[in-house]
């Protein structure tokens, strides 16, 4: 039945919202979905806090240690990176600032905030759009656009 459907998926999602883990590691569904902020930007660290982001909307921007920096159309070393639901990214020397309420992430562990799921693995983490379904892979020795999921 449709209505009963809709309610298992209701409570599926308040389940996840709740933090209790709807699928193993590894396992493509949410095990947490994240609040988005006062601002409407969901703040993001990898475990190592090497890695920090702000997703919100159509863009995730990171801010990222890298090991060996890749450089801005300007010629300057990058610290960010925005990705772009449209399957683009884009080097810069900037950094997100104040962020707050900030949100670790868990290795082997799946998440989705404000339009984005997130996979975090302990060599870097997955972004895919959920309208676009483009995906983006970021860690502190790389960043590449994955193409459609």
């Amino acid at each position: 039945m449709k209505i009963g459907g809709w309610v298992v998926t209701v409570i599926a999602i308040a389940v996840g919202a709740a933090g209790v883990s709807l699928g193993g590691p590894g396992v493509a569904a949410a095990e947490q979905i994240l609040p988005v902020g006062p601002y409407g930007v969901t703040y993001i660290r990898t475990e190592t806090g090497r890695t920090m982001c702000g997703l919100q909307g159509d863009t995730v921007n990171c801010t990222v240690q890298f090991v060996n920096p890749p450089q801005t159309a300007d010629g300057d070393p990058a610290n960010s990176v925005t990705l772009n639901q449209d399957g683009t990214f884009t080097y810069l020397a900037a950094d997100l600032g104040v962020a707050d309420p900030m949100h670790t992430l868990s290795y082997d562990q799946t998440y989705i905030a404000n339009g984005w799921a997130i996979e975090a693995f302990n060599d870097g983490t997955r972004f895919t759009n959920n309208r676009t379904n483009e995906g983006f892979w970021v860690s502190v020795t790389e960043v590449n656009s994955l193409g459609q999921m």
